[in-house]
């Protein structure tokens, strides 16, 4: 997989992750779950687009937004 992405990328991640051990983490309700910062909220709307790569401000790590799964409506019963 890592031929597959850039350099550049790859070079980032190896970076922070060599710093701060966990490169990438997960942002929920707005903040950062490396640090605990709240994130500003265009970046977080950025972030959620998922259109480019988005830093924590504090801790440079790579965020991530998982998208909530919308739970399954219950089956009707006969």
């Amino acid at each position: 997989l890592k031929a597959r992405v850039p350099e550049r990328l790859v070079r980032l991640y190896e970076r922070i992750h060599k710093r701060m051990g966990l490169a990438v983490v997960e942002v929920k309700d707005g903040f950062c779950t490396g640090c605990n910062l709240e994130m500003l909220p265009q970046a977080y709307i950025e972030l959620q687009r998922g259109e480019k790569l988005i830093q924590c401000a504090n801790c440079n790590r790579i965020l991530v937004f998982k998208k909530p799964v919308e739970e399954a409506a219950p089956a009707e019963t006969e």
